[in-house]
């Protein structure tokens, strides 16, 4: 319940109940019972409530993330090889489908749908740490380019919402930071080589800030399944991130941060640069205006709380 009331919002910003209800039972609940031991902990002691853990290989967290390990190496050996190369997308088919969406997401489980895209969303993001193109970049591709995981009326059940309900990040903008990281490894590995046509990188860096600035229709979400009797309370259900507007800002702050992310690509880290110092304006400007909005969401909240809390006759 921890976890659900104080960790869940940090992870997945929007999770609707499917996500929720997914993280709440099964062969994670062992990691997220891991991740709320180590948040309550961390969190008592930055407040000095109580001195570090001199031993953290013996705490609640570590106990609870070795019974996870178990659960992980136990599947292994029963049921193939999983491991950080992501061997499980193409255990189940998906980087070699032409269309994916039809051919496999539609078949999968709402488990195995947000499996799926967080093994994307964790690789996409690692890249930029890794300095390597992503190693399913094609499949990113099939799957990210257009919004395949909002509902389709062609299929009997649709498949899973889209990237937006983990990380707040739109498809699209998911796919742009795969590809500009794609085409940051081949600049350095033709400057190398002493091969770099500047030409060619501008063009392939235009055609990426192309798609992103088409800023594509909101999604319609398909509607929520009923949450887990257990997570019905206030606290875990009244999330002001489901604010539609808090949404639409957040997600313009990946395209614009991804935008900035293109131009020191191709334009190096060179602050003087017009493309570089417009998209640094327009991720400043984007944060202030989440942060104000945000700001006077809780003071809203916080007024009518102490408005419907008067005594009788006030």
């Amino acid at each position: 319940m921890y976890y659900f009331k104080n960790v869940q919002s940090a992870h997945f910003l929007f999770a609707g109940n499917t996500t929720t209800n997914v993280l709440y039972s099964g062969t994670v609940t062992n990691a997220v019972c891991a991740l709320a031991s180590l948040h309550f902990t961390r969190k008592r002691v930055a407040k000095g409530l109580e001195a570090p853990d001199l031993n953290p290989d013996h705490s609640t967290a570590k106990y609870f993330y070795d019974e996870s390990y178990l659960q992980l190496a136990n599947a292994q050996q029963i049921r193939g090889h999983y491991n950080e190369t992501l061997d499980w997308l193409a255990q189940i088919g998906l980087p070699e489908k032409e269309e994916p969406k039809h051919s496999v997401l539609s078949s999968l489980s709402p488990a195995a749908q947000i499996a799926v895209k967080g093994t994307m969303w964790v690789d996409i993001f690692v890249i930029l740490l890794l300095m390597r193109p992503p190693k399913h970049l094609l499949l990113y591709q099939r799957l990210l380019s257009h919004s395949v995981w909002s509902i389709d009326t062609n299929l009997t059940h649709s498949v899973s919402p889209q990237m937006e309900t983990l990380s707040g990040c739109p498809d699209d903008v998911m796919l742009a930071i795969a590809e500009i990281s794609a085409l940051a490894h081949w600049k350095t590995m033709e400057r190398i080589k002493g091969t770099l046509n500047y030409r060619d990188l501008i063009h392939r860096g235009d055609d990426i800030e192309q798609r992103l600035r088409q800023r594509p229709e909101t999604p319609i979400f398909q509607e929520d399944p009923p949450l887990h009797p257990n997570l019905l309370q206030p606290s875990i259900t009244d999330i002001i991130f489901r604010n539609q507007e808090v949404r639409k800002l957040l997600a313009s702050i990946f395209r614009a941060t991804a935008l900035l992310y293109l131009h020191t690509v191709l334009h190096d880290s060179n602050p003087g640069v017009s493309d570089i110092t417009a998209s640094v304006n327009g991720v400043v400007q984007l944060v202030h205006q989440l942060y104000n909005g945000l700001r006077i969401s809780r003071v809203f909240e916080k007024s009518s709380t102490t408005i419907f809390q008067q005594p009788a006759g006030n």
